[in-house]
C-alpha cells in the first residue's frame, strides 16, 4: 500500500476488446489457486517471529553500528586522528551495516516465503495450484502494462514482476522467485511420490527387504 499513489484507471473504452478479454480472464483462477492464495497469505502471517525480526532489523543494525563504532574508536584511537579520517572510517562502517541490513531483510523475506509455501503445499496437485496463481499474477501484470501504457512501466516490469523498491533484491522477493520456489517444491514432492510408489510396488512383489 502506497498512500502517495492512487493507482491506475483502466481505460476500458479505449483498449482493444481482445486485450480487455485477456485481462478479465487473467483475474479468473481455479478454486485450488484461490485456496492456495488464502492459505499462503495466512501462513505468512501465522508465524509472527519472522515479521518481528524484520521490524526490529533496522534498530538491531543501528545498535551494532554504534557498538562497532565505539570499538573502532577505542582500538584505533580515532579521536586523536583527523576528522575526515574518522568520518571516512565511520561512513565505511555505516555502509557495511546498511548493506548487511538490506541483505538480511531480503534473505529473511525469502525464507519466510519459502517456509510458508512448504507449510501449505503438501502434494504435487497443490503445487500446480500455486504455479497457476503466480503465473496468473505475472500474466495479469504483463497485460496491465500493455493496457495502461508508459505510466505502468515505472511500476511493472516487462516480465510481469513488480518493480522492486530500492531496498529489495528482485530475485528474493518477486513473483518469479516465488514461482521458482514452488517448482522446486513440486520437483521434490514428485520425486517423493515416485520413490514411495516404487517401494510399495517392491513390497507388494515381495522384493523389498
Amino acid at each position: 500500500y502506497n498512500p502517495l499513489f492512487d493507482g491506475f484507471k483502466i481505460p476500458v473504452d479505449r483498449i482493444d476488446p481482445d486485450l480487455l478479454q485477456q485481462l478479465k480472464e487473467s483475474f479468473v483462477m481455479s478454486s485450488g489457486a484461490r485456496k492456495f492464495m488464502m492459505s499462503y497469505l495466512m501462513s505468512q502471517n501465522s508465524r509472527h517471529y519472522g515479521q518481528h525480526v524484520l521490524i526490529a532489523l533496522p534498530g538491531i543494525m543501528l545498535i551494532l553500528h554504534y557498538i562497532f563504532g565505539l570499538l573502532m574508536n577505542s582500538k584505533q584511537g580515532l579521536m586523536e586522528q583527523k576528522r575526515f579520517y574518522r568520518l571516512g572510517l565511520q561512513s565505511l562502517l555505516l555502509v557495511i551495516c546498511v548493506g548487511m541490513a538490506l541483505y538480511s531483510y531480503n534473505d529473511i523475506r525469502s525464507i519466510l516465503n519459502s517456509n510458508a509455501m512448504e507449510r501449505v503445499i503438501r502434494t504435487p496437485e497443490q503445487a500446480d495450484d500455486a504455479i497457476e496463481f503466480f503465473e496468473k499474477c505475472l500474466e495479469r501484470n504483463r497485460l496491465l502494462r500493455k493496457v495502461i501504457g508508459k505510466e505502468a512501466e515505472y511500476y511493472i516490469e516487462e516480465d510481469g514482476n513488480i518493480v522492486p523498491t530500492f531496498y529489495e533484491i528482485p530475485k528474493a522477493v518477486n513473483y518469479s522467485a516465488q514461482l521458482e520456489i514452488v517448482k522446486g517444491i513440486k520437483d521434490r514432492l514428485e520425486a517423493y511420490e515416485k520413490a514411495k510408489a516404487k517401494v510399495q510396488a517392491e513390497v507388494e512383489k515381495g522384493e523389498f527387504s
